[in-house]
C-alpha cells in the first residue's frame, strides 16, 4: 500500500507526486511517510503556505551527486546583502554562497572521477559556479578567491530544511562549467510582449526553428546540433556519435536504418511537442546566464558583468 509522500508544484502540472510504501531500515525501524516527512527538516515556517511548503520538500528529491565530504568547522556562515530603497527590500545574495578556489577544485576533481570517463573530464580552468545541496542548505556556491582553503561559506537565504551535521557531504545539483543555449517559454514571452516586444518576433523564431528542426533529421551533422541544443541523447554520447557519422563522410541517414530513423524521428517529435505545449523556442547565438552575486562590489548600480563571446 503506497502513502502519499510530497508534492512540488512544476510535478503537479505534469499530474505527479511522490508516493512511498512503508519499509524497515537496516536497524529493523519502519520507515513510513510521516517518518520520511519528519527527516527531511523543519519547515514550520512555510507549513500554511502550500506551494513554499511543496517547494522546500521537493528539494530534498533534487536528483544529485556526491562529490567532496567536508567537516561542520569548514563552513562557515555568512549574512545576506540587503538593502532596501523605495520600501522595497532586496536580498542581493538570495541563495548565493561562496567557496574557496581549493574546494571547487575538488569537487570538480570528484566529480571527474565519478563519471568514470577520463577521456572527456570537466574543464577545470572554467569551473567556478555549481548548485549544490549541504545538510539543509540550496543554492549555488561561486569561487572567492580570497577565501582560506577548504572553506564554504552559506548565507542565511540558502537555509531551506534547518538542520545542522557533524560531516557534510556537498551534493551536486547542476554544475555550470560551459555555456547553455537560451530557450524562450510561456511565462517569459508574456513579459516580453508586456513590455513591447512585437509578437512577430516570436513567430519569426518558431517559425524558423520549426523549418530548422524538420530538416535536421535529413542530415547526421545537424541532427547531432539538435540533439546537443536540446540535451537529448547526452548520456549516451548520441550526438558525439552521430558528429563521427558525418565526420567519416555519412551526411545523412541511410536510408533502409529503420532504427536510426525512428530514433531522430523521436528527437524531432520531441523537440515539437515542447514547442507545442510549453514554447520552448531556441534563440539562436544566444546563451543562458548565471546569475551570481558581486560580494566584492566592484559592479556600479545599473552595471552587468558579461563574458566575451570567445568563451570557450
Amino acid at each position: 500500500m503506497f502513502s502519499f509522500l510530497a508534492y512540488s508544484i512544476s510535478a503537479l502540472r505534469e499530474h505527479a507526486v511522490w508516493f512511498v510504501t512503508p519499509f524497515r531500515d537496516e536497524n529493523g525501524s519502519l520507515i513510513t511517510a510521516d517518518v520520511i516527512r519528519s527527516r527531511l527538516g523543519n519547515f514550520d515556517n512555510v507549513i500554511r503556505c502550500p506551494a513554499k511548503y511543496g517547494a522546500r520538500m521537493s528539494q530534498a528529491f533534487t536528483s544529485t551527486s556526491v562529490s567532496i565530504s567536508i567537516m561542520a568547522d569548514e563552513v562557515f556562515k555568512l549574512p545576506d546583502i540587503e538593502k532596501t530603497t523605495n520600501n522595497r527590500h532586496v536580498i542581493f545574495t538570495d541563495g548565493i554562497g561562496t567557496c574557496s578556489r581549493g574546494t571547487m577544485e575538488a569537487i570538480a576533481e570528484a566529480l571527474n572521477e565519478s563519471s568514470g570517463s577520463k577521456k572527456k573530464p570537466r574543464r577545470r580552468g572554467h569551473f567556478s559556479a555549481v548548485q549544490i545541496r549541504l545538510a539543509g542548505h540550496k543554492g549555488m556556491l561561486i569561487v572567492d578567491h580570497a577565501s582560506p582553503d577548504d572553506a564554504i561559506c552559506v548565507r542565511h537565504s540558502m537555509d531551506k530544511f534547518g538542520f545542522d551535521s557533524k560531516s557534510l557531504d556537498v551534493e551536486i545539483a547542476e554544475v555550470f562549467d560551459r555555456p547553455k543555449p537560451m530557450f524562450l517559454n510561456r511565462p517569459l514571452i508574456m513579459i516580453l510582449e508586456t513590455l513591447g516586444v512585437p509578437i512577430q518576433s516570436f513567430l519569426h523564431l518558431q517559425q524558423a526553428m520549426i523549418t530548422s528542426i524538420t530538416a535536421s533529421a535529413r542530415s547526421m551533422e545537424r541532427s547531432a546540433q539538435l540533439l546537443a541544443t536540446h540535451g537529448l541523447g547526452s548520456a549516451f554520447r548520441i550526438p558525439s556519435v552521430l558528429l563521427g557519422l558525418a565526420n567519416l563522410g555519412l551526411d545523412s541517414p541511410p536510408a533502409n536504418d529503420e532504427f536510426l530513423a525512428r530514433g531522430l524521428n523521436y528527437c524531432v517529435n520531441d523537440v515539437l511537442r515542447s514547442l507545442k505545449h510549453r514554447a520552448r523556442i531556441h534563440v539562436p547565438d544566444s546563451w543562458t546566464l548565471v546569475g551570481v552575486a558581486d560580494f566584492h562590489t566592484y559592479l556600479r548600480e545599473g552595471e552587468v558583468f558579461g563574458v566575451s563571446p570567445a568563451f570557450p
